[in-house]
């Protein structure tokens, strides 16, 4: 968004807008982007936004997963498997 200019041009670009923030005007070269909640957001910040929300969502739907597989007890083949493993590293 173009800041200069905006009082200094009557019959301009800017010639038509009643105040700065209800003007949506770009130039070329400055980024797209949009108003949210009255700030302006970029199209890069709502893709970082959504990764990290995915993460989060991710890592929370693991650590659930986690935890209900540990909430039954290990079976008897596991625990002969983490015996012989043990052994074996301390050979």
């Amino acid at each position: 968004m173009v800041r200069t200019g905006f009082l200094m041009d009557p019959g301009g670009l800017w010639a038509d807008c009643f105040t700065y923030r209800l003007c949506q005007h770009s130039t070329a070269g400055s980024g797209s982007g949009m108003r949210l909640f009255g700030k302006h957001v970029f199209p890069r910040q709502i893709a970082l936004f959504a990764a990290g929300l995915l993460f989060f969502g991710a890592t929370t739907y693991d650590v659930h997963r986690s935890i209900k597989n540990n909430e039954q007890p290990p079976t008897r083949e596991q625990m002969e498997a983490l015996q012989d493993y043990v052994n074996s590293k301390k050979q």
